[in-house]
């Protein structure tokens, strides 16, 4: 058995820590902590494998007690906890080596597998009786920073064809093939009170809120930075519409905890690292070509795609969300989409209701709610409209042979 101390100054949440099913993953919890002062006197004592720790502890706070563990005892595995607001002091931890971290509130299922990384990499060290050994379990976890800049320069261009071949094999990349590659870009345009945030602050709290978002729906998540204010994502998910959803997803998350609107592309991957690179390639034409709008008319499409399921959505809305007015906007978008407020919209919603037909088991009823609509009616006439035939007949038509077609 590993031996564990967690340590938090909560009562309540760390009985609730202590009181899982530790056994079940070969741990042991031969120590409780409530301040970082007696988690270091307990780690003294006990010589533990592991210890969970609170971010946010009285009079040791957890970055001294990270430090006081590394050099006292190198080969202990530390996981720490910490909240949206805290990520600062876990940019810090990381910089400290420690092996993983868990977002608040902490979800029992994401710290029992964590954890258990953590075991299985003691288990290995111990298998091998090398650091080396123990480095490159560490590599495969998929949390390795080596592995997210070598992902990173090859797509950019910055890595010579034989090493990239060497790389690929050596960080496991095959694992990604079938899955889908996502690219993430900021909106230079933001409102004024947007919280203001530094390079390196706002990178590691994209990636991190972005690779939480991901593990909900991957088994296999990487997430790495590219061009200032552009991040990619690698997901081993085969799945058109639950990427489609992750993707909607990551934009709210990072509206609502950064205050940040980005754009989100994605497409499926073949099996070798070319086809990542074409993949890139091909996302980054995407962004381009949406970018070439001007950040006004870029910031009101995002918002309109991030909520068009509200019935009451309007013109006035989304004006009023960029400080101009509706008749200014309203001739912006038509000048540089071509289209009107209203046409984008309809395909948005009309988009999203056809990735809802992809479920059976949703009645058109839910689907038109689910899409924006107040109306069962007014959503078949736009469908009707759009797509030439009315919702019914075409879910009939595309997939009464078990296929789907666009």
């Amino acid at each position: 058995m590993h031996r564990m101390i967690v340590a938090d100054d909560e009562p309540k949440i760390r009985r609730g820590l202590i009181s899982l099913h530790w056994d079940e993953i070969g741990v042991e919890i031969v120590a409780e902590a409530s301040n970082g002062k007696e988690a270091l006197e307990l780690a003294i004592e006990q010589q533990p494998d592991l210890m969970l720790v609170d971010i946010n502890m009285p009079i040791l706070n957890g970055l001294d007690l990270i430090r006081e563990i590394k050099s006292l005892l190198p080969e202990c595995m530390l996981v720490i906890v910490s909240g949206y607001d805290e990520f600062s002091y876990a940019k810090e931890a990381f910089k400290l080596n420690v092996f993983d971290y868990i977002l608040k509130p902490v979800n029992r299922n994401e710290l029992m597998n964590t954890v258990k990384r953590a075991v299985d990499v003691l288990d290995e060290k111990r298998r091998e009786g090398t650091i080396v050994q123990w480095a490159e379990a560490q590599v495969g976890s998929g949390r390795s920073e080596l592995k997210r800049q070598f992902v990173s320069h090859w797509l950019l261009g910055r890595l010579h064809q034989t090493k990239m071949e060497e790389e690929y094999r050596v960080f496991s990349m095959d694992q990604y093939g079938g899955g889908y590659l996502l690219l993430l870009r900021f909106l230079e345009f933001e409102k004024k009170d947007a919280p203001a945030f530094d390079t390196g602050l706002l990178s590691f709290a994209v990636e991190n809120i972005a690779e939480e978002i991901a593990k909900s729906v991957a088994e296999c998540v990487l997430v790495f930075p590219l061009e200032q204010g552009e991040y990619g994502l690698l997901l081993s998910a085969t799945d058109p519409s639950v990427v489609d959803t992750l993707g909607q997803d990551l934009k709210s998350a990072l509206r609502q905890y950064l205050g940040r609107h980005c754009v989100v592309v994605h497409q499926q991957l073949g099996g070798d690292a070319q086809d990542l690179r074409r993949a890139y390639i091909s996302l980054s034409d995407v962004l381009k070509q949406d970018l070439e709008l001007t950040p006004l008319v870029l910031f009101a499409k995002s918002y309109l795609e991030e909520h068009y399921s509200n019935h009451s959505l309007s013109l006035q809305e989304v004006a009023d969300q960029i400080k101009v007015s509706p008749a200014y906007l309203s001739r912006m978008i038509k000048k540089e989409t071509g289209l009107t407020f209203s046409d984008l919209l309809t395909k948005a919603r009309i988009d999203e209701s056809l990735r809802l037909m992809k479920n059976p088991a949703m009645r058109i009823l839910e689907i038109s709610d689910a899409a924006g609509y107040s109306s069962q009616h007014y959503f078949s006439a736009a469908f009707k409209k759009l797509m030439g035939v009315s919702p019914n007949t075409y879910r009939t038509n595309r997939m009464g042979d078990g296929t789907w077609q666009r």
